[in-house]
């Protein structure tokens, strides 16, 4: 393929963070420590991470029979130990809320509580607007998360009606988390057009409820949890696209077709980590050095859109692995707001139809490789 560049800015729309843990039953002690040592490993990993921040402001609170603010929405970099602080406060409460050394009132109606604890969200984001523009040069949105055992849809309408009746505005998403086997808590997966078999590795489903909330089932392990944080690190900018992928015009003399995609990482790069070197090895590993591409004062990180033009067709049988090299990345159909609702329907119709067609010929070649095997046994 051959390549064409203009540029784009990454990290430069991430929004703020405020994450609620509900600790009544049938949320235990075992599932805060579990969530907090992903929470923990993830907050050290992108804290680290050079460049812009994946995840630049962060909350915490704990909800028993009221909200608590532990960690008020600020900054994540430079306030890693704070934070850490924070995870150990909320496993101190979870232990004597459930151990019974923490009393509260347990006619408590789940309803008053939430909605306190979506107005306390709303009020942090609104004391802190001023301070998260000067720190990243733009106006971020507030995304609430909810980790939760209760009753899944009685929480979300629960919700919609504490946003519809008081000033929630500046809510852009909220996302209600289910702890382990949806069926326990209510939420009945037929209803929401989900199926278990649509579930992801880790055990993540996702279903909206309304314009801005999402109920999310997801399993308390920590491999669950961690797939879950790192959904995160995206860069949640819809600007502009990735990646243009040019193929051949249908006709000769036509117009050349263009499929817009987003780029997802599938691992970290560890040239982003701390001493990158040290994941390497190489006899010119001391020439290495992260590219970064050009800041500016918006607070993001310019880096190439490439255009890849293809050219000619290599059948899977004919590639050698030693010559594949980098990362691997997650392709998706663009996102991007500025086009048009047709134009983004077309695009994500040419997108399936390539990755169909790719698919198939891998079929293809997987069932003549087996085939070919199965001769060679019978010889």
């Amino acid at each position: 393929m051959e390549k064409e560049t203009t540029h784009r800015v990454v990290f430069a729309r991430q929004p703020a963070r405020i994450f609620m843990v509900d600790l009544n039953h049938p949320f235990d002690m075992d599932m805060c420590h579990c969530l907090n040592q992903a929470l923990d490993c993830f907050m050290n990993l992108v804290s680290r991470l050079v460049g812009p921040s994946r995840v630049p402001f962060f909350g915490l609170c704990a909800l028993t029979d009221k909200c608590q603010v532990l960690f008020p929405l600020q900054c994540t970099k430079g306030n890693v130990n704070s934070l850490r602080m924070a995870l150990g406060e909320l496993q101190a409460i979870c232990n004597s809320y459930h151990g019974g050394r923490l009393t509260g009132n347990k006619d408590f109606k789940t309803d008053i509580y939430l909605r306190d604890a979506l107005q306390t969200a709303t009020a942090q984001y609104k004391q802190q607007s001023q301070s998260l523009i000067q720190s990243s040069g733009y106006w971020c949105q507030l995304e609430v998360f909810l980790v939760t055992c209760q009753d899944g849809m009685k929480i979300a309408r629960q919700i919609e009606n504490a946003i519809h009746t008081e000033n929630l505005d500046d809510l852009k998403k909220v996302q209600i988390i289910l702890l382990s086997n949806p069926e326990h808590f209510g939420f009945n997966l037929q209803l929401s057009g989900l199926s278990n078999s649509q579930s992801s590795d880790c055990s993540i489903t996702t279903s909206s409820v309304d314009s801005i909330v999402d109920v999310t089932r997801v399993n308390a392990d920590p491999l669950s949890f961690d797939q879950f944080f790192k959904s995160w690190m995206r860069d949640g900018g819809t600007e502009k696209e990735h990646l243009h992928i040019i193929m051949p015009p249908a006709a000769p003399g036509g117009p050349d077709l263009v499929i817009k995609c987003d780029i997802h990482e599938r691992l970290v790069n560890p040239a982003l980590l701390p001493h990158p070197t040290s994941y390497s090895l190489h006899i010119d590993a001391g020439l290495c050095r992260p590219g970064l591409g050009l800041g500016n004062k918006q607070g993001g990180f310019t880096v190439p859109v490439h255009r890849l033009r293809a050219v000619n067709q290599v059948q899977g049988d004919q590639m050698c692995e030693s010559v594949l090299f980098g990362l691997p990345l997650i392709l998706k159909p663009t996102s991007c707001w500025k086009l048009d609702w047709d134009d983004l329907d077309s695009n994500q119709q040419h997108f399936q139809a390539i990755s169909q067609l790719l698919l198939e010929k891998v079929c293809e070649l997987g069932e003549t490789e087996c085939q070919l095997v199965g001769t060679i046994v019978r010889k």
